[in-house]
């Protein structure tokens, strides 16, 4: 049995308890906590807002002047100054896996000073995804198309040296690393060779018997309710999903989440305030509005590198037809188009307004569609494929 430290940013706790009370919380953004615990193993939670730093100490004041010219020279953002004083608790553990890319960079700095004893995971994030497309400069991205893409990350990254040199610290400091986006994974292996033998990949997974369908709806109904739109991730496309819905006024629209203004949506759309760490809308709420719609609409931006969301994993697993932007980061062979999801291949607003129509007048095939991507998620995107993948890492 081993003693592992679960460090997340925030909003797990509060699942956990739930779950512990006898309550119905989905648990896939434990990121494998209750697997290992059930195999045996003693597992603790420590969120940034249980911690209290002194800030009035000079080594805490230090550590946010640093972090704040870490973050305007990389884009990169660290949680060292949280941990001041708590480095005793983080030492009682055998083990340690950070819950995200900024908690793994922040414990990293106590690692290299000798001050954090127990080999540290990290759950990659998509810091090293994300923070390469904000800083991308615009000549190149418009290059990107004729050039090979191991010679894209060599000439891009060789212009932003502290990034790699910061990033290659925190690889260092981790004793294993697991990806959950095939691009940042191939990514870093590129970037990183040296390093490829602590970088693992998994599938996104999800609560699959939280997230199910509603069997108590009448199934291949032929008045479907609304258009469910979800999420506030930056990779998603605001503007466009507002276009949809202007241009389909006949249809009803059910939007979740904070970064769209409700004086900018159209009369068609009912806007709901989604915020997930702060809880706002509960997890059985979210489930139900999944459910009661008809269909899921996920726009990337044009570029964006993101592979399989939660939130396309958890429509599917309810049962839902869901249309996603086909981005090159969806590099899923076993999701085939039109039969377990449907991508928009072009991305335009004619596309998307043209397949939603079409989809909303086949009840058959959203059904159809709907039973095949339940079938496919249970089956390979479930909570004991991510705790088996965590656990692999901390066994290497």
């Amino acid at each position: 049995m081993v003693k592992i430290l679960f460090v997340y940013m925030g909003g797990r706790r509060s699942r956990l308890l739930e779950a512990k009370a006898g309550r119905e919380a989905p648990m896939e953004f434990l990121f494998g906590l209750t697997y290992l615990q059930a195999r045996g193993h003693e597992v603790d939670v420590l969120e940034l807002t249980d911690l209290s730093p002194d800030h009035n100490s000079a080594v805490h004041a230090n550590l946010v002047r640093q972090n704040v010219r870490l973050q305007q020279a990389t884009g990169f953002t660290s949680t060292s100054h949280h941990f001041v004083g708590s480095l005793d608790r983080l030492n009682r553990y055998d083990g340690i896996i950070a819950g995200g890319d900024g908690l793994a960079l922040g414990i990293s700095h106590f690692i290299r000073e000798g001050m954090v004893k127990p080999p540290m995971f990290m759950l990659a994030t998509g810091m090293l995804l994300h923070t390469q497309l904000q800083v991308r400069p615009s000549p190149m991205a418009a290059r990107v198309r004729d050039i090979s893409r191991s010679l894209y990350y060599r000439s891009v990254f060789g212009r932003y040296r502290k990034r790699r040199r910061v990033y290659r610290d925190l690889l260092e400091a981790s004793s294993g690393t697991l990806y959950f986006e095939r691009s940042e994974y191939e990514m870093a292996q590129r970037m990183f060779p040296e390093y490829a033998n602590r970088m693992h990949l998994s599938v996104q997974c999800i609560d699959t018997d939280f997230w199910r369908p509603n069997l108590a709806l009448n199934r291949g109904s032929s008045h479907p309710d609304y258009i469910l739109f979800i999420g506030n991730d930056r990779g998603r496309d605001f503007d466009l999903v507002q276009d949809i819905a202007r241009h389909l006024p006949h249809l009803r629209f059910v939007f979740v989440t904070n970064r769209i203004r409700p004086e900018d949506i159209p009369p068609n759309v009912t806007i709901k305030q989604g915020d997930w760490k702060a809880n706002r809308i509960s997890d059985v709420e979210i489930r139900r509005i999944i459910q009661d719609s008809s269909v899921v609409v996920v726009p990337f931006k044009s570029g964006d590198l993101h592979t399989l969301t939660s939130v396309i994993l958890q429509a599917m697993a309810c049962g839902k037809p869901v249309l996603v932007s086909k981005t090159s980061g969806l590099w899923e062979p076993e999701f085939i188009d039109r039969q377990h999801i449907w991508f928009i291949h072009s991305g335009s607003l004619s596309e998307w307004c043209e397949d939603i129509q079409t989809l909303i007048r086949d009840s058959l095939n959203r059904e159809r569609i709907g039973v095949h991507a339940r079938r496919l998620v249970e089956r390979q995107n479930n909570l004991t494929v991510l705790g088996s993948n965590v656990e692999a890492i901390i066994k290497q």
